[in-house]
């Protein structure tokens, strides 16, 4: 929402990686935390592009185990 997508817009790509699926988000975003990237999104049938900033933050697992998230 921070980066002004809605429902239904594609993620293209972030910095140059092409997103194919939710883990490649998630991935991109694990390995630039707090680091500005360039977002690459469609909307309906126009592309359009967004800066980004994944937020680092700590969280603790089931296991009791600090796990750091991007």
């Amino acid at each position: 929402e921070e980066a002004g997508l809605k429902v239904g817009d594609r993620i293209l790509s972030i910095s140059g990686s092409t997103i194919t699926r939710f883990e490649d988000i998630r991935e991109v975003a694990s390995m630039h935390p707090d680091e500005a990237l360039d977002l690459t999104y469609q909307r309906g049938d126009k592309v359009h592009t967004a800066t980004i900033t994944p937020r680092l933050s700590e969280t603790t697992d089931i296991f009791g185990n600090k796990i750091r998230v991007g």
